[in-house]
């Protein structure tokens, strides 16, 4: 840290340690947003230059470093200034940045470079403008000065200054400078541009999406300096150059779809009207088959245009949290499937019938076929027009259901906190439950009473039910009195994992936890939770042990999980014992909301392994934690996934092994070659007693001689890590209780 102090001429002390005791408890500000990407040579100036701002304001502010797996000093550096770090193992520019907005507090958001080619001691002059008005404030570097060095000629003189002109006007935005890198904006903006990019592209798709939304926007002059570090660039030329180009085109259906293509529809309709009959002489101009076939092509390309920009406009729509806009609106007021169909159809028909027509009258009356071909091009393009619109209703049909769909099902109560406080909502919950439940009847109730029994201040319980019948609502209506209880219907989410994934899209709280339809809440989860919450709450994960319980919610024993309690883990050990067994009982995590987006939610094509993909990213994706205190209890009977889901051999042994080879590259070297014979024999031991407990009881033996050819440290490892004995024994008991 000294040599840094030595090399700039800013000084790296205490001041940030200093300046926020002093600030007490006062509600932060501002939050200073720092992508990172080894940058131990510049990060604690900007750090520092931040902190220093604040001072100079007399404001309370933060800074947020969004890590993408730097393998240098620099988080070490950031933690020594006072910066907090939020790990983010998603790669990209826009993932670094959206992950350090999720965790800040601030009501304003000022984020720029690691490399100090952005002056950090300049983000009052965007503090100012949001205090003004301002929703987003873009630094403009051509305006306030770019000096010697600090931006390449291909990117000052070229890059820069085209895709900026060419997105101002496909999005007829005043912007100067598309692609500054620092700029402000307040937390309900952030949260309207909902840009999802996770690479450079970002910058664009923040702009593009603020004036979609209608957010207020401003600029101030900044100047850039030459960057400290002695590495080359994040940035790719042309790589970033081409994504920041893409996105700017796709984005624009008005310009590049919808105006172009009705120019040329009406064009080539004019052009095929008038040739239809032959050809024709304007002005001594003759013109005769070439321009109908001129004609047809800008009729189809100026339809398909048309068309692909309201299918366009529809999946914005989709995508983006906030729209405003006119043609979807009425897509979805109409019956715009009904529409193209019916048209369509009849274009089609009347096309295709008119060709026949022709066809037969030259192969039965003869003549020169020369006089008919202007019309047989005219009804071949009415025809394809026709089936291009049946087909694109369609589609656009499934679009339009889509939105209503997403919009159907977020309710006011399921906006992020921050939106809620906005409107005036309740108090953000500190712990968000999601429960997927399908046909549940049977357990439901007891479920429900165990969370029922804890005080449930703070909570948000979102169970979404995707039953056939109401049998299993009917249930859960009787809780939905209670604040805590939300209800969302939804059959067409058949699958656990994507009634999950929806589940913790729409929690309002930091934290979220899972409970299935048939697991229980034990008496103390609440207390428990808020104590582990407060001792570590940046951990991604917080694993504990779980009871287990027969179909009478007898217990049967206890779920440990092999790890070391009350200390952080290593990522690598941890992902070292887990590779082996999935040894994490699904009730019992609490895991960070944005730590669970940030690594994409559970993957739906794993419908018996999910749940052990999505422990393993969140092993890598920030501080994890295992709590002695059992807490949940996890019910075992035989019609449950667990059971049900392993009777498919082949299925069940693809599954592990997608999971395993998925995660093994995250290992080191030795950890890897430590575990991979272990974790491959546990799977198979797995297969073997599924199939033993289907009644096959050879597979026993098989895997006797798969745990033996482990040898006996392989053994040892296999036993301590699998907890094959904890597993077999607690549903043991149950069947010969006659309770499984």
């Amino acid at each position: 840290m000294e040599s840094i102090a030595r090399n700039t001429t800013v000084r790296i002390d205490d001041v940030a340690l200093a300046f926020t005791a002093g600030m007490g408890t006062e509600r932060v500000l501002v939050s200073a947003i720092i992508p990172c990407l080894n940058e131990e040579l510049t990060l604690g100036i900007c750090i520092s230059k931040a902190f220093n701002a604040f001072s100079m304001r007399g404001i309370k502010g933060e800074v947020v470093v969004g890590d993408n797996g730097s393998a240098d000093k620099s988080v070490e550096i950031a933690q020594k200034l006072g910066a907090r770090v939020v790990h983010q193992p998603v790669k990209g520019y826009g993932a670094a940045i959206s992950a350090a907005v999720e965790a800040a507090e601030g009501k304003y958001l000022i984020m720029a470079d690691a490399d100090d080619s952005y002056d950090w001691s300049q983000l009052g002059d965007f503090v100012d403008a949001l205090e003004q008005g301002a929703e987003l404030v873009m630094g403009d570097r051509f305006a306030g000065g770019i000096q010697p060095g600090a931006m390449p000629s291909l990117h000052r003189y070229l890059g820069n200054p085209v895709l900026s002109t060419i997105a101002r006007c496909l999005h007829n935005s005043p912007v100067r400078d598309f692609h500054c890198g620092m700029r402000g904006f307040t937390r309900e903006a952030f949260l309207k541009i909902g840009a999802r990019s996770p690479g450079m592209e970002f910058a664009s798709e923040m702009i593009i999406n603020a004036h979609r939304a209608g957010l207020a926007i401003r600029e101030v002059p900044i100047k850039l300096y030459p960057d400290k570090r002695n590495r080359a660039p994040h940035l790719r030329s042309f790589r970033d150059g081409w994504r920041h180009l893409r996105l700017i085109i796709a984005h624009a259906p008005d310009t590049m779809y919808l105006v172009p293509g009705l120019t040329l529809l009406i064009a080539g309709i004019a052009g095929l009207a008038a040739l239809a009959a032959g050809p024709v002489r304007i002005g001594g101009w003759y013109f005769g088959i070439h321009f109908v076939a001129l004609s047809a092509m800008a009729t189809l390309i100026g339809l398909s245009a048309i068309l692909f920009g309201m299918l366009a406009k529809v999946a914005i729509a989709i995508y983006h949290p906030v729209y405003s806009g006119r043609i979807v609106p009425w897509l979805a007021r109409g019956r715009p499937l009904e529409w193209l169909v019916f048209s369509g159809g009849v274009l089609a028909a009347a096309g295709f019938a008119a060709d026949v027509s022709l066809a037969l009258h030259w192969i039965f009356v003869g003549g020169p076929m020369e006089q008919s071909v202007h019309l047989t091009f005219v009804v071949t393009t009415i025809c394809v027009a026709g089936m291009s619109m049946v087909l694109s209703g369609f589609v656009l049909k499934l679009l339009l259901d889509t939105l209503s769909s997403r919009r159907d099902s977020s309710p006011p109560a399921a906006l992020p906190a921050e939106i809620q406080a906005a409107n005036g909502a309740a108090e953000k919950p500190f712990l968000s439950v999601v429960m997927p439940v399908h046909d549940g009847a049977a357990w439901i109730g007891a479920t429900l009473d165990s969370l029922a029994a804890e005080p449930t201040d703070g909570l948000e319980i979102i169970i979404i039910d995707s039953s056939p019948t109401n049998a299993t609502s009917a249930i859960v209506e009787r809780f939905l009195h209670r604040p805590a209880f939300r209800l969302l219907r939804r059959k067409d989410l058949a699958p656990w994992q994507s009634k999950t994934n929806l589940g913790v899209e729409l929690a309002a709280a930091d934290y979220v936890c899972i409970l299935h339809q048939d697991d229980l809440w034990l008496p103390g989860r609440i207390e428990a939770t808020r104590r582990w919450l407060e001792d570590l709450p940046e951990a991604a994960l917080h694993l504990a042990p779980t009871a287990i319980v027969d179909r009478h919610g007898r217990r049967m024993g206890c779920w440990n999980c092999p790890l070391p309690s009350d200390k952080v883990l290593e990522s690598d050990f941890l992902l070292e014992r887990l590779l082996v067994q999935n040894f994490v009982s699904v009730p019992a995590p609490i895991f960070r909301r944005n730590a669970w987006l940030a690594c994409g939610g559970m993957d739906e094509r794993l419908w018996y392994t999910a749940d052990w993909d999505i422990w393993a990213k969140l092993a890598v994706a920030g501080p994890v934690i295992y709590h002695q205190e059992i807490t949940t209890a996890f019910r075992v009977h035989g019609d449950s996934l667990t059971v049900t889901g392993s009777r498919d051999a082949n299925e069940f042994r693809s599954q592990m092994q997608t999971v395993l080879e998925r995660h093994l590259d995250r290992l080191s070297a030795r950890s890897r070659r430590r575990i991979e014979s272990a974790a491959r024999a546990s799977i198979s031991v797995n297969v073997s007693l599924a199939a033993a407990s289907a009644g096959d009881l050879k597979a026993l033996l098989r895997a006797a001689r798969i745990m033996l050819s482990l040898g006996p440290t392989g053994l040892r490892r296999y036993l301590r890590d699998s907890r094959l004995r904890e597993r077999v024994m607690c549903r043991l008991r149950a069947k010969l209780t006659g309770a499984f």
